[in-house]
């Protein structure tokens, strides 16, 4: 919050250097002197500041040179402009403050008050010798020391913006060759050549504070003329965006430059393009904004600008919102004064993500720890430039399945840049409740936010399990270029998923911790396919549980029976099974719940799926632990997978499912099984062979009876047209051609235009007599002679 006034009157006062301020007179006279300055200026302050009536702003009248006035002289009234529908002919002034120290003077209403430099300066460049000027100056304008005031017009602040008549963007006195990178920028505007000598006082300019400060952006957002000022020497504000891209700077050493100018160039260039104001007649004046895009989209873009109160990081953007402010405000998102930067942070995280992440912030800190589950949905595959706009990132995404888009692995999407840059390999995540997924990058132990709301397309299906736990840290500070050490997110996330021993004299639970953590980092780097780091640190959680588990006392309590069980399936999956190496097997790309699930290790297939492993993770034929449980007939398994919501139709890479593997391997109690746990009859692989014909293939008449009681397709074609009966014929099945037959099978299936035989010519081709007698029997077409 800025100086209050009375006590910026209070520095221009100096003391001789032999008061001695310890002295009881001493202070005395002081105390004397500040109250008179007090009453003295809050008399004043009366005077400037009568109360705003509902819908109204104050405006400054700067008066003109000529007429006798001497120096800056102003006039402040106030004018029902929020009540109104449409521009208006005054205009609002785009500046940065500046330091408070050696300020100056000015008159407003016969009252002399101090202003900072840079706004004293700005106003004599504007004064005109003969013509006074309307302008809508905030330092002014709102009373700095009335807090309800002050968050009350700041929420009005874009539509002061958008009514006037024209907006003033004061970058500050002649400095730099600031004059001559202006008519620079403008000559390259007109097309004509400019010496690439005046890079360097462009630069320079483009350096100044007013880029980089975060209210600006509202400002010029909401503007419909913008006019550039430094000194006298201005230009318009579409011809500084059109001369800068004409002139492709490069920005040297100072990067940083490179991401903030074409952000805030492109609303600056949009103003020209922007309607005059019209306001709908059933618009509330408190419902004003912009509607750019959604808060959290413009605080990814953002939030590297510059404020003096870091509650205005979030209020300066309110406006340019197209959120519901209804939504807002429930969220605690409003501008208010009163509420302190913790509280205001929290607010935007939770309202940026869910309401059912706990989340941790700090008085010192922008920087948030997120605590909740989350869903893995893919990575980022390359980034790229947009080919027309600098302020869009164009980005690449492969999906994980099963979250393909549309049928889609991959996709492309086109969103504005943000603060933080994305690469290749980042993760896109999405927090449970969360509207939109965030693009986050794996740390050693936790997830680093880079964008925090992704406007993706629309999932193919709801996203109803979060199999992950992982600390999520959104630091502001890290993308504005503060170098973070280790123990400074160490911190963040000490408290994180830090297992309880019940034993307080036991020594186990440092071990707990390291392994707890190595394990969510396993199951994070396995999602993301990278399967050779997923397995190596999932093994060395392993071991570390091991030794916790060695260091508990006898009277460990609940702890020991099962968790030593653990260790012991733990060690014989990774480790010691059938002579396994230790090393991860990369190329099968197995994990450890699809190993356990094929061995029968009931404990440890519950144990993994307690931590968060993901029960539909695929190996490398596509098979997941489900399809592993199932080809070993592992009903507990099968039980306890589908429990955790495991597919129960996942297709493997040729196109089976749990329950045609099943049926081909002729395990009657496990087909029953899935086919009671909701299990698709009439599943079919890549060449469209169903369940029921991979039973009849196989001889399998006790399951291909259970399947037609089920309801399966009894005359499903394959691919060339064959069917379950031409399929039981062909192979000499004359029980299962009795059955197909007595259940209504179609006879003829097969004959033309089918690419395939019917029952009746694959028998005869394979010699089935009795099978050929019994079709003919039972009226058959005879297409071909015996």
């Amino acid at each position: 919050m800025p100086t209050p006034m009375w006590l910026s009157i209070r520095h221009q006062y100096t003391f001789p250097s032999t008061t001695n301020c310890d002295s009881p007179s001493a202070l005395s006279s002081w105390d004397i002197i500040a109250s008179s300055l007090t009453s003295l200026w809050l008399t004043q302050l009366t005077m400037l500041y009568e109360p705003l009536a509902d819908g109204s702003v104050r405006l400054l009248r700067l008066l003109p040179l000529s007429g006798g006035h001497k120096g800056i002289d102003c006039q402040l009234f106030t004018c029902p402009l929020l009540k109104s529908r449409s521009t208006h002919p005054y205009e609002a002034l785009s500046y940065v403050w500046g330091p408070e120290d050696n300020q100056q003077s000015i008159r407003i209403n016969n009252c002399e008050v101090p202003v900072r430099t840079n706004l004293y300066e700005a106003l004599s460049c504007l004064q005109d010798p003969f013509i006074e000027r309307i302008i809508w100056i905030d330092a002014i304008c709102i009373n700095q020391e009335d807090i309800d005031e002050k968050g009350q017009q700041v929420q009005c602040m874009a539509k002061i913006y958008a009514r006037a008549s024209r907006v003033i963007v004061w970058l500050g006195k002649v400095a730099d060759q600031s004059n001559e990178a202006l008519e620079a920028i403008r000559a390259a505007a007109e097309g004509q050549y400019v010496d690439s000598a005046t890079d360097k006082a462009i630069v320079t300019l483009l350096d100044r504070p007013w880029f980089k400060r975060i209210w600006v952006l509202q400002e010029v957002a909401a503007a419909r003329h913008i006019l550039i000022r430094s000194g006298r020497t201005e230009i318009d504000g579409f011809a500084f965006c059109s001369g800068l891209n004409a002139l492709e700077i490069s920005y040297g050493t100072n990067q940083s430059l490179g991401d903030i100018i074409p952000t805030i160039a492109y609303l600056i260039r949009g103003a020209v393009f922007r309607p005059r104001y019209e306001e709908p007649e059933t618009s509330q004046v408190e419902r004003f904004a912009l509607n750019i895009r959604p808060l959290s989209q413009l605080v990814d873009t953002y939030h590297t600008r510059q404020a003096t109160d870091r509650r205005d990081m979030i209020y300066a953007l309110l406006g340019m919102s197209s959120d519901d402010p209804s939504g807002l405000d429930d969220a605690g998102l409003s501008p208010n004064y009163q509420i302190p930067w913790i509280e205001v942070f929290r607010n935007l995280v939770r309202f940026s993500t869910s309401d059912q992440m706990s989340i941790q912030v700090w008085d010192d800190k922008q920087a948030a720890c997120i605590k909740g589950k989350g869903c893995l949905l893919g990575r980022v595959s390359n980034v790229e430039r947009h080919h027309t706009r600098d302020d869009i990132q164009s980005v690449n995404f492969l999906w994980m399945k099963p979250f393909y888009q549309n049928g889609i692995m991959g996709s492309h999407l086109a969103f504005p840049a943000s603060a933080k840059t994305i690469q290749a390999g980042d993760a896109v995540y999405l927090l449970q409740g969360a509207q939109m997924p965030s693009i986050v990058r794996l740390c050693d132990d936790h997830l680093a936010v880079i964008v925090i709301a992704v406007p993706l397309p629309e999932y193919t299906q709801p996203i109803t399990v979060f199999r992950h736990e992982f600390p999520v840290v959104w630091d502001w500070e890290a993308s504005q270029g503060k170098a973070q050490d280790e123990t400074y997110y160490e911190s963040l996330i000490a408290s994180w998923r830090k297992p309880e021993c019940p034993n307080t004299e036991c020594k186990c639970q440092d071990y707990l911790h390291e392994a707890t953590k190595l394990w969510d980092l396993g199951l994070i780097l396995n999602g993301l396919e990278r399967y050779e780091e997923a397995g190596k640190t999932l093994e060395k959680a392993v071991n570390i549980y091991g030794s916790a588990l060695r260091t508990a006392k006898a009277s460990h309590g609940p702890w020991t029976n099962s968790d030593n069980k653990a260790r012991s399936v733990m060690n014989d999956i990774i480790i010691r099974e059938q002579g396994a190496s230790t090393e991860w097997k990369a190329k099968e790309r197995r994990t450890p719940l699809s190993q356990a699930a094929e061995s029968g290790h009931e404990s440890f297939v519950r144990l993994l799926l307690d931590m968060g492993s993901d029960a539909d993770a695929e190996d490398g034929d596509g098979r997941t632990a489900l399809f592993h449980a199932v080809e070993n007939s592992r009903k507990a398994i099968i039980c306890l997978l589908l429990g955790k919501d495991a597919i129960i139709d996942a297709r493997d890479g040729s196109g089976r499912t749990p329950l045609l593997q099943a049926a081909a391997n002729g395990d009657e109690a496990v087909v029953r099984l899935l086919l009671d746990m909701g299990g698709n009859v009439d599943a079919k692989d890549n060449w469209d062979r169903t369940v029921l014909y991979h039973a009849v293939a196989n001889g399998r008449e006790a399951i291909t009876r259970l399947l037609l009681d089920k309801g399966a397709t009894i005359d499903a074609a394959e691919r060339w047209g064959g069917t379950p009966l031409g399929q039981a014929a062909a192979n000499g099945h004359e029980t299962l051609v009795r059955l197909l037959l007595d259940k209504g099978a179609d006879i003829d299936a097969g004959l033309p235009p089918s690419q395939s035989d019917s029952a009746l010519e694959q028998a005869a081709k394979n010699r089935h007599e009795a099978i050929v007698q019994l079709l003919i029997e039972r009226g058959a077409t005879e297409s071909v002679p015996f």
